[in-house]
C-alpha cells in the first residue's frame, strides 16, 4: 500500500526551482528501503478544480532504481503560471501519481505525493521594482532618483 506524503511547493514566479523527491519502502521493522520507479509512468498535475488542469508537472525520473524523481521549473514556465503584472498569488491542489502494469490485466495506481501548490507574485519584474504593489500592509511604489555629478 502506498502512502502519500503530504509536502507542500511553493514558488516565486520569476525565480527558477529543483524539487527532488526520493520514494521509500519501509519495512515492518522501519527499515528504509528504495522504492524501484524503473517501470512506474509518473505523473503530477496541480488542478483549480478536479477537470480542470491548472498546470503539468515536467517530471524525471533522476535516479528511478533508488526511487529518486524530480522536476525544475524555469522563469519562462513561472511567468506562465502566473503572468507578468500579476499582483495576487495562487494556490492550487496538486497530486503526483504513479501507474504500473504488474504483469496483471489490470494496472496498479497510487499518489506519492500530495499537497498543496503555490506560485507567489514576485515583487521585481524584469529588473524593476512592481509601482504601487502591496505586500502585509506596506506600499512599494517606484521613486525616481536624480543622479547629481560633481
Amino acid at each position: 500500500m502506498i502512502i502519500a506524503a503530504e509536502i507542500p511547493i511553493k514558488i516565486r514566479r520569476n525565480d527558477t526551482s529543483r524539487h527532488t523527491f526520493t520514494m521509500t519502502n519501509i519495512a515492518d521493522d522501519g527499515t528504509r528501503l528504495p522504492f524501484d520507479l524503473t517501470d512506474w509512468v509518473i505523473l503530477g498535475q496541480a488542478k483549480h478544480t478536479e477537470s480542470s488542469l491548472f498546470f503539468e508537472f515536467p517530471i524525471t525520473k533522476i535516479d528511478a532504481v533508488n526511487g529518486k524523481l524530480g522536476f525544475s521549473i524555469t522563469k519562462a514556465i513561472g511567468e506562465t503560471l502566473l503572468p507578468l503584472g500579476s499582483g495576487d498569488s495562487i494556490t492550487v491542489p496538486y497530486e503526483i501519481q504513479g501507474t504500473i502494469n504488474s504483469g496483471t490485466p489490470i494496472a496498479q495506481t497510487g499518489t506519492f505525493i500530495t499537497g498543496t501548490f503555490e506560485v507567489i507574485a514576485d515583487l521585481v519584474e524584469d529588473g524593476r521594482m512592481k509601482s504601487g504593489f502591496e505586500v502585509d500592509g506596506f506600499i512599494f511604489r517606484n521613486t525616481q532618483v536624480n543622479k547629481i555629478t560633481l
